[in-house]
């Protein structure tokens, strides 16, 4: 069971969420991957394939499109949404950001937690933060966040300070609203990933994740630790922001660390 933070005691009485095997967990990781690529492609359009400033939001692919539509086991009509998820027009608009829960099915488990991924790859702090409630509630490594305006504060912080950040997530566990998470992030100390002097680290972590029923995150619960490592030791090298869907996931380095 996944703790719900936020209060002392025992945690609500749930079903926990069922531990996928490795093998389905590539299986799903392997089929969130295409899936999310297929939705594009269908529409003739590339994923995070520019910076965020490059894209705008009624540019970028629909999410309701038919055949995502019928991934997620919707159809009919549907409010037009973008890659993100938010609703094309006024973002307070947006009602849902699918994948929705249950998250019993591994695959959609698996999309839910590559498009987080491909959001914070895109280092577009504003964006982001609509991925979450309005009253959503954070713990990050010390710092306790509540709240949109201070979720995209923080992400500009962040990225203010974290230099060629790349991040890779892997689903760990799932079931009903909550998801679980590992992942790695690398990043250094200067815009110039060239810099001789650079310093990089890498950073491992574990996320909590509970989610309303529109899809967005209320709940968002984050431990991580930063390693340094040497440039020659980084793992995250691919080029723009999302990570293409042949570059290896986490579980291609399970074994190393």
């Amino acid at each position: 069971q996944l703790p719900r933070g936020g209060h002392s005691g025992a945690p609500h009485a749930r079903h926990a969420p069922a531990m996928p095997s490795a093998r389905q967990l590539r299986l799903a990781a392997s089929a969130a991957g295409r899936v999310a690529s297929e939705c594009v492609r269908g529409l003739g359009l590339a994923v995070r394939r520019h910076p965020p400033t490059a894209v705008s939001a009624t540019d970028e692919a629909s999410f309701a499109s038919p055949t995502c539509l019928a991934r997620r086991g919707g159809g009919g009509s549907a409010p037009a949404r973008n890659i993100s998820g938010i609703a094309t027009g006024r973002e307070d608009n947006a009602l849902e950001r699918p994948p929705l829960p249950p998250f019993d099915d591994p695959v959609a488990a698996a999309m839910k937690v590559r498009y987080a991924e491909d959001m914070w790859n895109s280092r577009d702090a504003h964006r982001i933060s609509h991925g979450y409630t309005h009253d959503t509630q954070w713990r990050n490594r010390g710092e306790f966040l509540r709240g949109r305006d201070e979720v995209e504060a923080f992400l500009e912080r962040k990225w203010q300070r974290e230099h060629c950040y790349k991040l890779v997530k892997q689903l760990w566990a799932a079931g009903g609203d909550r998801i679980a998470v590992t992942f790695q992030y690398e990043y250094c100390n200067t815009p110039d990933a060239a810099d001789p002097d650079a310093l990089w680290f890498r950073a491992y972590g574990n996320e909590n994740w509970e989610f309303a029923p529109s899809g967005l995150m209320r709940r968002r619960v984050a431990s991580i630790n930063d390693v340094p490592i040497a440039a020659s030791e980084r793992r995250l090298t691919w080029q723009g922001d999302r990570r293409p869907d042949d570059f290896p996931g986490l579980s291609y380095w399970e074994h190393e660390d």
